[in-house]
């Protein structure tokens, strides 16, 4: 349990930031994304062998889109493409008119503080027992 609230401590130097980002990224990227192939797992398998959360860093730059069903990530990870939905509150108000944005897009760059590099990559509430992977932040380059 925790004791108290987080508190402020500072802000980590870029090389120490991006020390921290490496040893959270996979070992071995062409593994399947959160343990499985698709866009979600099944309730039934959620057993605690595999991660919930996982921080990766693209293939190359991720494109989001926008549509009215919400705002998209696709990217590739270790030749494996994927197209999950996004909730990063950021992310999802850049890209608030439907469409694609390229990779690089400015209004990303802009709502995130640089160039997107890493996604953090979680799993959403069950639905018809499946949870969905979902991109819950986009990082930018230390």
């Amino acid at each position: 349990m925790v004791g108290h609230a987080p508190r402020w401590v500072g802000t980590p130097r870029r090389r120490a930031l991006r020390r921290i980002l490496q040893e959270l990224l996979p070992v071995d990227p062409e593994r399947p994304l959160l343990g499985s192939l698709g866009p979600s797992i099944s309730y039934e398998d959620l057993d605690g062998t595999r991660p919930s959360v996982a921080v990766v860093a693209p293939d190359r730059a991720p494109v989001f889109t926008s549509d009215t069903a919400g705002t998209w990530c696709q990217f590739s990870l270790g030749g494996r493409k994927h197209h999950l939905l996004v909730v990063d509150e950021r992310v999802v108000e850049a890209a608030d008119r439907p469409g694609r944005f390229a990779p690089g897009s400015p209004e990303v760059a802009r709502a995130i503080g640089g160039v997107p590099r890493y996604l953090v990559i979680g799993l959403g509430a069950p639905r018809r027992g499946q949870a969905p992977k979902l991109v819950l932040g986009v990082l930018p380059r230390p």
